[in-house]
């Protein structure tokens, strides 16, 4: 199974050898966030430009929180000239899930819902069974060797529990491993704190 994983990832790198400009789209949720974090880390070195954008601004306060206390720089999809950019990828969503994208080709998807519309990737790596994009992204970062920074870390873990609904719905084993690689590399107290935002909405 590693070995496919890695044919996996060295066929995502090899859209990047003569270093592109990387546009990647998310829908802001903990778990996409994160998962552009990873992404972003994971081709800091192989793409010229990376610039994540978002398709709406989130307007719930974890969400919001989240942004803040990691720093990730972000930027409106609407405020972004898509042809400035020579690769395009959605994370934790499909081409479909996008409107601003729809006249435009999507050349990577990394995502853990169901497929609801084919689309001509060049790299897809879509898993249904999984329950975080932030999963796939850090088995990733394992493989290319690449150890997360404590937000990143913190990141991913924070992804993984929100995806889970708190590891009690679609929870797996590779959720589960991740997580664990990941919780001892993460901050703690910057963990409980986006999650005390989360709890302080519902009250």
């Amino acid at each position: 199974m590693n070995r496919e994983k890695k044919i996996l990832l060295e066929k995502l790198f090899s859209l990047f050898e003569s270093r592109p400009s990387l546009l990647i789209v998310i829908h802001p949720d903990p778990d996409s966030i994160a998962s552009a974090m990873a992404f972003r880390r994971l081709l800091l070195r192989k793409a010229s430009k990376i610039q994540i954008s978002y398709d709406e601004a989130s307007k719930r306060l974890q969400n919001q929180a989240m942004i803040r206390l990691l720093k990730v720089p972000m930027t409106s999809i609407h405020q972004t000239r898509l042809s400035d950019f020579e690769l395009i990828a959605v994370l934790d969503g499909q081409w479909n899930h996008f409107p601003a994208l729809l006249d435009h080709k999507v050349n990577i998807c990394i995502d853990h819902h169901p497929i609801a519309v084919e689309h001509p990737y060049q790299f897809a790596d879509i898993r249904p069974h999984i329950g975080a994009t932030s999963t796939i992204l850090a088995e990733y970062l394992q493989l290319a060797k690449i150890q997360p920074s404590q937000p990143l870390a913190t990141a991913l873990c924070y992804g993984i529990k929100t995806d889970t609904d708190a590891f009690t719905r679609n929870m797996q084993k590779e959720d589960a491993l991740a997580f664990a690689w990941l919780f001892p590399q993460a901050d703690f107290y910057l963990f409980k704190s986006i999650d005390q935002v989360e709890m302080s909405a519902r009250e």
